[in-house]
């Protein structure tokens, strides 16, 4: 079933609180907002953009705290599917073309497909979550209370990047 054209509903329609609910349970669950949005069982959802723009305005009233929320527990969400992808076998086929033209298929493990699923979520986590989900990257440098600060930051320069004052 398509989903209705026209106009999206107003943030004061008696409905939008319970859609938001629903919006917001799924998005808790590890959905995209734009797969909400879009999804053929149509529950009178407006568009992503509309929602986003009630978020950005907090309208109706503690919308932005409400998907606030939501997008945390979204991020959860996805750390757990990380795991489950990399543990459960993903069974699928195989086609490739011989040499001699035709087709020779074979079924099994699709690893690259489960290292694609955990390496899209790390690396979405990474960027939206640092502190929670990204690298943690350490400098140690020794400093001497007789340095100058020139020689201090040259010092830190070098231990980043070890090609500079070489």
């Amino acid at each position: 079933m398509a989903k209705k054209a026209g106009r999206p509903p107003k943030y004061n329609d008696p409905e939008i609180p319970a859609i938001l609910d629903e919006v917001f349970r799924r998005m808790s669950l590890g959905e995209s907002l734009l797969s909400i949005t879009q999804d053929e069982d149509d529950f009178g959802c407006p568009p992503a953009p509309t929602i986003r723009l009630w978020v950005l305005n907090d309208t109706p009233k503690g919308i932005a705290a409400q998907y606030a929320k939501a997008r945390e527990l979204q991020y959860e969400s996805w750390s757990d599917q990380i795991i489950d992808h990399a543990d459960k076998p993903l069974i699928g086929q195989k086609r490739k073309t011989t040499a001699e033209g035709g087709e020779e298929i074979t079924e099994g493990d699709c690893v690259d497909r489960a290292r694609l699923k955990v390496d899209a979520r790390k690396w979405i986590l990474s960027k939206l979550a640092p502190k929670k989900y990204g690298d943690k990257v350490e400098v140690d440098t020794t400093l001497h209370a007789g340095d100058s600060l020139t020689e201090m930051m040259l010092k830190v320069r070098q231990q980043q990047n070890p090609i500079i004052g070489a």
